[in-house]
């Protein structure tokens, strides 16, 4: 199981994310587009946003995770990674996951300092909504069941507690395009076009009540005005804080994300660089209401369940 010490650096990583000042809204952008061909170009990306949103009613995909964490000059290695499974189907979620390699340190009772320890072999399985989430955990580390089951107040949380990396597993460009957040987070100045590679367009803001901090974005006509990419700067020196890149696919002829890809920077100390990748994704498909219960999954008798959501 995850401890204190890994939780609370899982925590601190999803607070940089949510605080990564997203891009692409529903809202309006006339107040901050300072040229019609800009207010058009941003228009057309909000309203992309929103019918990807709306298309995708239901999904049923299987995909890996790789997470490679690196401190200070040590060389980069592979912190956790697995294989998952997602259904998806109006909100509702379960995300299995197979953990190959987890490393999490802990606390051995008698010993002095930490002990690192891999759960590989863990299986995880996410359900719920945004008003409910449980996490149930299978690993023969568990006494005496092997299982114990853990109950959220919603999916957000469960996703956290066990620790994937994403908190949209069927949309993963909502973790890049926090729909509400940039034009509430911008200075002064509006947001300006630029032509960028390969005919993407290049996006650059300044995040409100900060000197040093500046933002920047691209949205790639060719698939349909979607962003790909997000990043944060500090100045001066120039600094990269955390950049997000999507991959962009279609099935079924709706859009979706094939991959999210992160890296998170800490005061120059750490830098974790995180992988999302569907290898299958079906679109609108039927999914069975019956893999969203917990009966589905075959939990042991006696088996530790624990209220999270208190």
């Amino acid at each position: 199981m995850a401890t204190a010490f890994h939780l609370e650096e899982s925590a601190m990583s999803m607070r940089l994310l949510e605080g990564l000042l997203l891009v692409v809204a529903s809202i309006p952008w006339t107040a901050r587009a300072a040229e019609p061909w800009e207010q058009a170009i941003l228009d057309r990306a909000a309203d992309t946003a929103v019918a990807d949103a709306r298309d995708l009613r239901s999904a049923h995909g299987k995909g890996t995770f790789v997470v490679r964490r690196k401190v200070r000059d040590e060389e980069e290695g592979v912190w956790s990674e697995g294989t998952f499974e997602l259904f998806w189907n109006h909100g509702r979620c379960r995300v299995d996951l197979h953990l190959t390699r987890h490393l999490v340190r802990i606390l051995k009772p008698g010993k002095e300092g930490e002990e690192r320890v891999d759960l590989k072999g863990e299986r995880r399985v996410i359900l719920g909504n945004e008003k409910s989430g449980t996490l149930v955990t299978f690993s023969p580390r568990i006494h005496p069941t092997g299982c114990q089951v853990e109950h959220y107040g919603s999916l957000d949380e469960a996703i956290n507690f066990a620790e994937f990396p994403c908190r949209h597993p069927a949309q993963l460009w909502q973790d890049v395009l926090n729909v509400d957040r940039l034009i509430a987070n911008l200075d002064g100045d509006p947001i300006r076009l630029f032509d960028g590679k390969d005919g993407r367009i290049e996006g650059r803001y300044r995040v409100k009540n900060s000197k040093t901090t500046q933002g920047a974005f691209e949205i790639d006509p060719h698939s349909g005005y979607r962003v790909t990419s997000h990043a944060v700067f500090v100045d001066p020196p120039v600094e990269q804080r955390g950049e997000q890149r999507l991959v962009w696919r279609q099935a079924e002829s709706v859009w979706f994300a094939k991959e999210l890809h992160l890296t998170e920077r800490f005061g120059g100390e750490v830098e974790i660089r995180t992988s999302v990748i569907y290898t299958t994704f079906s679109a609108n498909q039927k999914i069975d209401d019956a893999v969203f219960d917990l009966q589905s999954l075959e939990i042991p008798a006696k088996t530790r369940k624990l209220d999270r959501a208190k």
